[in-house]
């Protein structure tokens, strides 16, 4: 099963109708923000295998705080596999403790090329270059004592000092919109998620 997490955002939907391409035999709810700390606070103690998603929206992290602490504890439930997109990304590791401010180059609607770097964690499933839309002013900024303060636990690709992909077991999150028109072949950044679905 997948909850993906509504922040009040129109993208929403396009993501639910991704998913539900790639996975037309898995149960995908969407849960609204004013519905969503309290499902997630019930969802952290679950037993059972479940992809959690947070999606887009409007604003600064610092702005859902109320979300911190049960984002903390899905990212230590070993049976749920979390995924951000864009907000859900800049969450995650505002929790994890990286700074999010204004991005050094803010994009909105527009696609952006992303090639192999041996800097970088360039996962096997997902076919460079990447060719992805973006749509946002903050970033996730990443020094190299972060990188050496998370890893091996997590893996980066990073741009410009700015957090593009993290993936460890049990997470993956993207700065970008993956369900993009403006993306290419979605369905390959949506890989990880079979593990746990299929």
């Amino acid at each position: 099963m997948i909850s993906l997490i509504d922040f009040d955002d129109s993208f929403t939907f396009n993501i639910y109708s991704t998913l539900k391409e790639i996975f037309p035999q898995v149960n995908v709810d969407i849960i609204n923000k004013s519905q969503a700390l309290s499902y997630l606070q019930i969802l952290a103690d679950t037993d059972d295998d479940h992809v959690v998603i947070l999606g887009p929206g409007p604003g600064h992290p610092k702005e859902y705080k109320e979300f911190y602490a049960v984002i903390s504890k899905l990212l230590n439930n070993k049976r749920i596999y979390l995924m951000g997109i864009c907000l859900g990304h800049q969450l995650i590791w505002n929790v994890l403790g990286l700074e999010v401010s204004k991005g050094s180059h803010p994009i909105h609607g527009q696609q952006v090329c992303y090639r192999k770097s041996k800097n970088n964690f360039c996962p096997p499933w997902l076919e460079f270059p990447l060719k992805v839309q973006r749509y946002n002013s903050l970033a996730v900024k990443v020094s190299s004592s972060d990188i050496l303060k998370f890893n091996p636990t997590y893996n980066f690709f990073i741009s410009d000092g700015e957090l593009i992909m993290s993936f460890s077991e049990l997470l993956v999150t993207y700065q970008f919109h993956p369900e993009s028109v403006g993306t290419y072949c979605p369905a390959q950044y949506f890989f990880p998620l079979k593990n746990i679905l299929l």
